[in-house]
């Protein structure tokens, strides 16, 4: 819908690694006569970059892969590329028979989930792969992502955030797990009702001209993919949700999480 190709696009604005006066003109039909602006947060502290040439060819290969042989009117979500990427053993993989594709387990070694979505959202940004917008979004390869693929060009990729901790208190080795962070103890959260809440909440914090932790912690967020609440009642047993916050943000929150249930229970 155009209400969700808008939310894509305020998320992308503040998730690009680029300059972002450049991209604001783009978005207003506008081609600027510079590359960096020199004033905006991209331009006067960039953060690193690193060779993402590989990273890129494995995830937008399962993507490929996945939609391939895709006889049905629908495609698949993200969550569901990265679990292939990670050799995940799920009903859903093996009903598909994606376990059996040439990219199934390919990134399990190089990075942990979160950092493989950290990856897609870049490629996204980058204009290689795309979401499709509809009743579940579907993450589909651009013309532009073919070409790379086809090619085997460099990409430069900004640094990914660092590896979290396990649950069991051990970290994930590799290329991925420099550094460790503790991971809210809340288990069962579904990875791309999560994704669909957070790009929600920036679009809130965008409109109030706040933070997005202003709005909801991230703790708050997974409880939410977790719990799935659809009555005030349910909102309000979300650890950092009280009156004020379910009557600032509670109708466009349950409604985001009511139409991803919807969507699933139709698919």
């Amino acid at each position: 819908t155009h209400a969700e190709k808008k939310l894509w696009e305020m998320v992308k604005f503040c998730e690009i690694s680029d300059c972002r006066r450049a991209h604001l003109l783009r978005y207003f039909d506008e081609e600027p006569d510079f590359k960096k602006c020199g004033n905006c947060d991209a331009c006067l502290s960039p953060r690193p970059e690193f060779d993402g040439t590989i990273a890129a060819q494995k995830i937008m290969s399962a993507i490929y892969w996945i939609n391939r042989d895709n006889e049905r009117d629908f495609g698949f979500g993200l969550g569901h590329v990265i679990e292939v990427l990670m050799g995940a053993n799920t009903q859903k993989i093996r009903d598909w028979g994606h376990d059996e594709i040439r990219t199934f387990g390919a990134g399990k070694d190089d990075f942990q989930k979160h950092q493989w979505r950290d990856i897609a959202r870049q490629l996204i940004n980058q204009g290689l792969v795309a979401i499709e917008a509809g009743k579940f979004p579907v993450v589909t390869l651009t013309a532009k992502g073919v070409d790379f693929l086809r090619d085997s060009s460099f990409l430069s990729l900004t640094e990914l955030p660092v590896a979290r901790r396990e649950s069991s208190g051990s970290s994930r080795s590799g290329k991925g797990s420099a550094g460790a962070a503790e991971v809210y103890p809340v288990g069962g959260a579904d990875e791309e009702l999560l994704d669909q809440l957070r790009a929600m909440r920036t679009a809130i914090a965008l409109q109030k001209g706040v933070p997005p932790y202003v709005v909801f912690h991230d703790k708050a967020l997974r409880m939410m993919a977790v719990t799935k609440p659809r009555t005030d009642d349910e909102f309000l047993g979300v650890d950092g949700v009280g009156p004020h916050k379910l009557e600032q943000y509670g109708e466009e929150m349950m409604g985001c999480i009511g139409e991803f249930v919807g969507a699933v229970d139709a698919g």
